[in-house]
Order: C-alpha cells, then sequence, then structure tokens
C-alpha cells in the first residue's frame, strides 16, 4: 500500500477532521505539512521544497518593512465596496512584457462582466506589478498584525493547551510516528500545531469583516490548502458564499491535498473544482460528489498552445527538453550530462530547464552542467511554452509542465525518480515511457517507442467561456 493510500485510511480510522484544540478544528490546516514531512521521513530526508538563494534576516526585515505602504494603498479592510466575486490569486506570477499576471486568473478576469476584488498575499515578501490595480487588495496588513498578536501570545504564554489536550497532540504524534516507522520531532509539531491555531484565531476575525463588507456571491481560489484560503473557507461556508478552486497543477491520486478516504463535508475544502480536463476526475479521490467537479480548461494553456504550437525544425535538429525539480534534480542532471555526451551534437541538442527555485543555486547544486554544452534556463525570460514549440522530447519525473507538454505533442520520458508514481496513469496510458537510465532514452528514441499521444482527456478546449459560463451560473442560482 503506498504511503498516500496508508494515510488517508489513517486519518479517516482515527477521525482526524473532526479533532478539535480551543474549538479549532485543526487537522486540515496540518495535515498537508504533516504528511509531506512523513515522506520527506521516508525518502532520506528528501527537501519537497527546496529554497532559493539564503535571505538575510536583515533583508527579510527592510522586506517587510517595504510592505508597510501597502497599509495603507491596498488595505485589505478599507474603503470596501459589496462586489459579487472575491479572487484569492495565485502570489506567484509570470511577467507578460508589461506586467506580471496570475497565470489561473487573469484570462478569465478579462472576460468577466461580474464586479470583483481580488485579494493576494506576498510571494517572498514582495508583490508584483498588476494590471488589475484598482481591484486589488493585499493581505500584508492582516498578515503582520496577526504574526504580532502570535508572537506576543508566545511571549505571555497567553495560549495554554489543557492538560487532556496536550495529551491528545502527544498521542497524535506517537501515533503517526508508530504507523508510518517515522520519527516526527514532537516538540516541534506540537509547537506547528498551536501556531496554526494562533493563526487561525488572530486571522480569522480580519478575514471575516472583509467577507461582510464585500459580501460576495462567489470565492474564486487557487491554492485552497495554503492556511489563508483554509481559514477564509470556513467563513465562506459560514455565510453560505460558494467556493471555487481552479485546478493550478497535478492532482492524481498521489497528492494529498486532493485525495481522501471516502466523499465528506470538509468545512475548509472548496465547494466546487474546475478541472483542467476529464483525465483528472478520473485519478483524484477528492472529496466532492462528481457535480461538484467540473471539467472546464485551462484559458492560458489555451491561449499558450494557440500562440506556440507551431513546431519549428527546419534546422533537421532534434531538441530534447529536460523539465527539472529540486527533489529530482540531481538525477535529472546525472541523465541529462550522460545523455549529452552520447548522442551526437549534429543531431540532437538538450535544453535543460531549471525550476524557478533552482535558479539562484544551480551551479552549486549541479556543477557538472557547468561544463556542458547543454543549454541551461535559468531565467523567466523565455517563456515555458516556447520550448515546447521548438522541441520534439521532453524528459521529467512529476511536473505539471510534463501534462503542458504532452498537450504540445511533446513525446515523453519519464524518468523513475521521486514521485514518478504520480505519472502512473500516464505510463499505462501509452503518453508516456518510463525511464531509469540515459541508455533507456537511446534505445527509444532509436526504436521510437514512444507510444501515441492523447491529450484530449487532460485538457479541455473552450475553457475561458466554458468557465465565464459556469461562474455565472453559480452566480445566478
Amino acid at each position: 500500500m503506498h504511503t498516500v493510500d496508508y494515510f488517508i485510511k489513517f486519518e479517516f480510522e482515527n477521525k482526524l477532521f473532526e479533532r478539535k484544540v480551543k474549538e479549532v478544528e485543526y487537522w486540515h490546516l496540518i495535515r498537508f505539512d504533516i504528511y509531506n514531512s512523513i515522506i520527506s521521513a521516508k525518502n532520506n530526508d528528501i527537501d519537497l521544497f527546496p529554497k532559493s538563494s539564503k535571505v538575510s534576516k536583515l533583508n527579510k526585515i527592510i522586506d517587510r518593512i517595504k510592505l508597510i505602504p501597502n497599509f495603507i494603498r491596498f488595505n485589505p479592510l478599507i474603503n470596501l465596496k459589496e462586489k459579487d466575486i472575491i479572487v484569492l490569486n495565485h502570489s506567484r506570477k509570470v511577467w507578460n512584457g508589461d506586467y506580471y499576471e496570475c497565470i489561473y486568473t487573469d484570462k478569465i478576469l478579462d472576460k468577466l462582466r461580474n464586479s470583483y476584488y481580488i485579494f493576494e498575499s506576498s510571494y517572498q515578501n514582495k508583490h508584483y506589478k498588476s494590471k488589475n490595480k484598482d481591484n486589488i487588495r493585499y493581505f500584508d496588513y492582516i498578515d503582520l498584525m496577526s504574526e504580532l498578536k502570535i508572537v506576543i501570545a508566545e511571549r505571555i504564554k497567553l495560549f495554554k493547551l489543557s492538560a487532556n489536550e496536550l495529551s491528545e497532540l502527544n498521542s497524535l504524534i506517537d501515533n503517526i510516528n508508530k504507523s508510518f516507522n517515522v520519527q516526527l520531532d514532537k516538540r516541534y509539531y506540537i509547537n506547528k500545531i498551536i501556531r496554526r491555531i494562533l493563526q487561525y484565531k488572530f486571522r480569522y476575525k480580519y478575514y471575516k469583516k472583509v467577507l461582510t463588507k464585500v459580501n460576495p456571491k462567489i470565492l474564486i481560489e487557487v491554492v485552497h490548502y495554503s492556511t489563508t484560503n483554509l481559514i477564509i473557507n470556513r467563513i465562506a461556508k459560514e455565510y453560505g458564499i460558494k467556493i471555487i478552486e481552479l485546478q493550478h497543477g497535478t492532482m492524481g491520486k498521489y497528492h494529498i491535498a486532493y485525495n481522501f478516504f471516502n466523499k465528506m463535508r470538509i468545512l475548509s475544502f472548496p465547494d466546487y473544482i474546475f478541472l483542467f480536463g476529464e483525465y483528472w476526475r478520473e485519478y483524484t479521490r477528492l472529496p466532492l460528489k462528481d457535480d461538484r467537479l467540473i471539467v472546464t480548461g485551462f484559458p492560458y494553456f489555451e491561449f499558450k498552445k494557440n500562440k506556440f504550437n507551431k513546431k519549428n525544425t527546419a534546422n533537421g535538429i532534434i531538441n530534447i527538453l529536460f523539465i527539472s525539480q529540486g527533489p529530482v534534480g540531481r538525477k535529472l542532471v546525472d541523465i541529462a550530462v550522460k545523455l549529452h555526451q552520447i548522442l551526437s551534437k549534429d543531431k540532437y541538442n538538450i535544453i535543460y530547464k531549471l525550476h524557478p527555485r533552482e535558479y539562484d543555486t544551480w551551479k552549486e547544486r549541479y556543477p557538472s552542467l557547468l561544463n556542458t554544452s547543454i543549454c541551461v534556463v535559468d531565467d523567466n525570460k523565455r517563456d515555458i511554452y516556447s520550448f515546447f514549440e521548438s522541441c520534439q522530447y521532453q524528459v521529467g519525473v512529476y511536473s505539471t509542465a510534463i501534462f503542458e507538454g504532452i498537450g504540445f505533442n511533446l513525446k515523453t520520458f519519464i524518468v523513475k525518480d521521486y514521485g514518478f508514481e504520480y505519472m502512473e496513469q500516464l505510463i499505462n496510458s501509452g503518453n508516456a515511457l518510463l525511464v531509469e537510465s540515459e541508455e533507456d532514452i537511446v534505445s527509444a528514441l532509436n526504436s521510437e517507442e514512444n507510444g501515441a499521444l492523447n491529450s484530449q482527456k487532460l485538457w479541455a478546449k473552450n475553457s475561458t467561456n466554458n468557465i465565464i459560463a459556469r461562474i455565472e451560473e453559480l452566480i445566478n442560482d
């Protein structure tokens, strides 16, 4: 049994979603972190979310100070009017030549006829230029005030667990360690649970004011399992506000945020999920009934496909695109370098696309790339979709970009490394070939052993119109 299967069975049998501390149902606030800690421990403490270059404490403080002007101009509590929709966008944005855009929400907002506010958290203590400056508000004030209250509460020991509550949390971590054969630090995780409960209590009042003033009919979010969104979802459910989550990446049956033991009502989970394609509904154990899982497509992907999907092979060179991620980067680099040594430079060219978190550190992490003619992409000056246009093959493990590459008709190799299980159905359906080494890739290139592509289930068409129509239906219902 895979760890994710055992985990969702474990939390169901132990009724973890029903457990409370200080009247707060805390499990959904912490389950993503605990599951990833279990996975990391069982994979020799692999870093699932490697950080980019270190930022000094002084620079962090300076960045926080720079956010203070937002308390006035973009304050999330001042001068709010009633709107039809609140949008909780993705704070990590993409530069499009004139401004930064949220690739999940902006294409929809361009066509939306309803009134809306965008509420945004900072990304690495920064916000990026947006064209929606009149409709946008930042959570900086709420985040800072809540953090100050938490620090004070911790210092003066305002928040104390009862003997029964402390015993329950101790038993929980003991049970997790025993059941999953790991050694999570009990004190660390109890403190982490306490901090999430404090965040819930202190942010709850602020978010409630926002929802009361705006009085939206619909809430649209991108990542439901962020702490901010989990809290806001609880309030939205109390007010009868419908919550839509837009799919933002890989789901499948191994992503813990989207897999549950059975259909159940979770107050911090969205009411509807708008999916890229039918594939995700079939292979993800979501807690919602099927009529709440709505296949709409992904407007940004569809826009880019229409713009870039014109293969250019005039020079006769075959381009192989490697799609990197921190947890699997060293394995991918090793294969890329060895493949580069084997393949003819007159016929093949290798492009190594780093993950944004790897941009600052790749020369230290992957020194073997420095002594090759492999094209290393370590910035966002070129859109990844432009590489899909110029490449014929892609190599990766479990990145969402792999699904997009298949949508661009790239023949696909999945490297058997951490997380490859996410691609199980792609491999079984013939949309990708599982490989373990550079020799496997060379063999497949020579024999053309890479199956026929069928991306129709992955990406629904006419996505923008689908989403707008569904939003209008829910508002008018």
